[in-house]
């Protein structure tokens, strides 16, 4: 018989997305899944939308749970999800997504054949909700094997992308790095906080195919423009929730603390370069300073300051990206007229 997998996913006013999901979900060509799906206090159709699809799936064989709970956010509805899941293997989609017919039957293949691996990354693609036939981008994590690599590169956002429906863990890893199977109630991180603590103990595998859809909806909270004080908040949210899930992760303290340090570094930059593009000059010179006393500032800390204090460097900056962009098109030209 093949292994179990289980898909979690929280649920918040989703009548305008659900059916799709959902569907994609029930034309799976995998035989056995669970559908843990939280309905995180909604006040629109969804539970009728969720509930009208029980009987399909049960007749399918899939194993189908529907959790209502007070509106408490994501992480609160992963928690739920978490403690009740049965399956070898556990993915968590956002319940806007669209997973590709063959997405759980490939990713537990990999799994299957390379049994070292507490989880795997798949390529997915960005489509809008007026037209998810028509892909807008790709989502790629790029390739390094090494535990470390994927580890680091998930806290320091180098070259990833966080959208969970791309990833699939093996649940005795989860558990194992996890084990009271629950994460550290925030409004953001979410997938961190799954992700980091098997990463910094087991390696991950790549599939190069896409195997989702990521839904770009104009009305997301990730799509509204925020000001410069919710950006700012937003990253001492992202930092506050990092430094949470690596207290909770088992390693020497010599590299608890470069990891710390480092992290602080990131967030610096973040909130510098959230200033200048808000023209927030002392704000900027705040960070700025902070970087300089730690012996940390880089070329572009200091040319971003440069920009933000001398009104001809920003014109020369600008004048450079112009021409460049220029090159680029021109090289494009001759490459696809010739």
């Amino acid at each position: 018989m093949k292994p179990l997998v289980s898909i979690i996913s929280p649920c918040y006013n989703g009548e305008r997305y659900l059916h799709r999901f959902l569907q994609s979900v029930l034309y799976q060509t995998y035989e056995r899944i669970e559908l843990i799906l939280i309905d995180d206090g909604s006040e629109d159709g969804s539970r009728d939308i969720i509930l009208s699809y029980q009987k399909q799936f049960e007749e399918k064989g899939y194993l189908f749970h529907y959790i209502y709970q007070k509106n408490s956010g994501q992480a609160a509805a992963l928690n739920r999800g978490l403690k009740v899941f049965s399956g070898s293997y556990v993915t968590w989609p956002d319940s806007d997504d669209i997973l590709l017919q063959d997405s759980i039957e490939i990713k537990v293949d990999f799994l299957e054949q390379n049994t070292d691996c507490g989880g795997v990354i798949s390529e997915g693609a960005l489509v809008s909700e007026e037209q998810p036939q028509l892909k807008k981008g790709l989502l790629h994590f790029a390739h390094k094997a090494d535990k470390e690599s994927v580890f680091e590169r998930l806290i320091f956002e180098d070259r990833v992308y966080f959208a969970p429906a791309g990833y699939m863990v093996r649940s005795v890893c989860l558990t194992d790095t996890i084990p009271q199977k629950e994460i550290y109630v925030s409004k953001c991180g979410q997938n961190w906080q799954i992700l980091l603590p098997i990463a910094q103990k087991y390696p991950f595998g790549f599939i190069d195919k896409c195997l989702f859809y990521y839904v770009v909806r104009d009305n997301s909270h990730s799509r509204k423009e925020k000001s410069y004080a919710e950006n700012i908040e937003k990253t001492y949210m992202h930092e506050d929730c990092l430094l949470n899930t690596l207290k909770r992760i088992k390693m020497d303290s010599e590299e608890r603390k470069r990891l710390y340090d480092r992290i602080r570094l990131k967030y610096l930059r973040k909130r510098m370069n959230i200033a200048y593009w808000y023209k927030e000059k002392p704000a900027l010179e705040v960070c700025y300073r902070e970087l300089e006393t730690v012996s940390a500032l880089t070329h572009a800390d200091r040319a971003l300051h440069a920009r933000a204090n001398c009104r001809l460097y920003e014109l020369f900056h600008k004048a450079l990206i112009l021409i460049g962009d220029c090159m680029r098109k021109g090289i494009w030209y001759v490459k696809n007229i010739r």
